[in-house]
């Protein structure tokens, strides 16, 4: 309760009261009482932000160094902990004292040559901090530290560096990128080790977010074939999983049929596994909409088996996911005439009398869909709306709520003259629902 208490007392009373008690309390021998500390650490830093000097210079000789001793504590959840309250306050350090006052702490970590738990916390606020620390700093500090870890003789940290390569590359400058960052991660992408190529295939979406087309296509694509073909299994799972996000961010062009071959391979090609293979699927789903993006509806015929198969998957998440994208779907086939009717409004048809998570996806988006229907086939659909609800679970309120919330845009659908035929039932029935919202 340490941060409500000094903010009802204000400044003052945290200065002569709060402040003494905090040293002894972050040397507790119960690790749930420093993590909780650690955790006050971040509004208590913010309270001695907004009073000027004195509290900015608690700030900075106080609560700093207080955080960097729990930041080595050997507990890894008071670790953790520690590390989100430094990034948090480092929004709080003038751009001109982060270079002594908070990336120091993260350079000490980086440099305990005995504790490899210590550098594993380093990799990940170096990531985390770029956006604090800027470009200049970046450049002269954090990439040679990232390149360093990155060829630490223990793989745990290895391993730790590959998850935390994304902001580096955002902030680190093209230069950099080329010359020092993507050689060190290519270097990573061929460790002996696969839990290190493992943790790569995690990170090769969020990479390509934050880089040139030059890099995806000369660097990226190259490290995403070679895993597809890994002979570790979690390493190829790894980065099928990543692999549809990974698509929506690359040139259409780039996409052919091997890159696309791997990402239809999550439903069209099973495992074995039958938990694996579900997991999958899930990923291939939620991804789908990127895919057909990225490719554009001139290739539909080439994702078009696969979205059948995710329609028919048995496993209801799946099929949740497809109906919560339906209208995504829609949109993206509506450049070409008459293409959703042919092709999705059978699937509407049948995702609308499924159990009640899958008929939720496609309802919450509803009048988006029906919106890209022809008049003629889009008023057919209207009156169905009053009899999907007498057929759905009574108590799925939700269900009649989210209808309730798209009339505006329902009323938009039909011709005015139709209206009364239409919706005119529904907005009766919803209008008596027992539910008051």
């Amino acid at each position: 309760m340490i941060a409500d208490v000094a903010n009802s007392v204000g400044f003052e009373d945290t200065m002569t009261f709060i402040l003494p008690l905090l040293d002894e309390i972050s040397h507790d021998s119960e690790p749930a009482i420093k993590q909780q500390l650690v955790e006050q650490l971040r509004a208590l830093g913010v309270l001695l932000a907004a009073n000027g000097d004195r509290g900015y210079t608690a700030l900075l000789e106080i609560i700093l160094p207080l955080t960097a001793n729990l930041l080595s504590d050997t507990k890894a959840e008071v670790r953790q902990t520690a590390a989100g309250t430094l990034v948090k306050l480092a929004e709080l350090i003038h751009s001109d004292d982060l270079g002594q006052h908070v990336l120091t702490i993260v350079l000490r970590l980086a440099h305990e040559d005995d504790k490899e738990e210590m550098r594993m916390t380093a990799a990940q606020l170096l990531n985390l901090l770029v956006d604090n620390l800027g470009q200049d700093l970046c450049k002269q500090f954090v990439i040679p530290e990232v390149v360093s870890l990155a060829e630490d003789p223990v793989f745990r940290v290895r391993k730790s560096t590959a998850l935390n390569f994304h902001h580096i590359c955002r902030v680190g400058g093209d230069y950099e990128l080329f010359e020092r960052l993507m050689p060190a991660f290519v270097r990573l992408s061929k460790d002996d080790m696969y839990r290190v190529r493992r943790a790569c295939a995690e990170s090769v979406f969020a990479i390509s977010e934050h880089v040139s087309d030059d890099i995806r296509i000369g660097v990226l694509v190259e490290i995403y074939l070679r895993f597809a073909q890994d002979p570790a299994r979690l390493v190829k799972q790894s980065i099928l999983q990543q692999s549809g996000m990974f698509i929506s961010t690359l040139p259409a062009r780039i996409v052919n049929e091997t890159i696309l071959g791997h990402y239809i391979s999550m439903a069209s090609d099973p495992t074995g596994d039958l938990i694996v293979d579900a997991e999958l699927k899930h990923y291939c789903a939620f991804s789908f909409p990127a895919v057909l993006q990225t490719i554009t509806s001139s290739r539909w015929s080439e994702l078009r088996e696969l979205y059948h198969i995710l329609i028919q998957c048995r496993a209801p998440n799946v099929r949740q996911s497809m109906a919560a994208s339906l209208h995504e779907i829609a949109r993206l086939l509506s450049n070409i005439k008459g293409l959703v009717e042919e092709e999705l409004v059978p699937v509407f048809e049948e995702l609308i009398q499924d159990v009640e998570s899958v008929q939720m996806g496609v309802m919450v988006n509803l009048a988006i869909f029906l919106s890209y229907l022809s008049e003629p086939c889009r008023i057919s659909y209207l009156p169905e709306l009053h009899n999907i609800l007498h057929a759905t679970n009574p108590f799925n309120w939700r269900l009649r709520q989210c209808l309730a919330i798209q009339l505006p845009v329902l009323l938009d659908l039909p011709p005015t003259s139709s209206l009364y035929v239409t919706l005119f039932p529904l907005v009766m029935t919803l209008l008596q629902d027992p539910v008051a919202s």
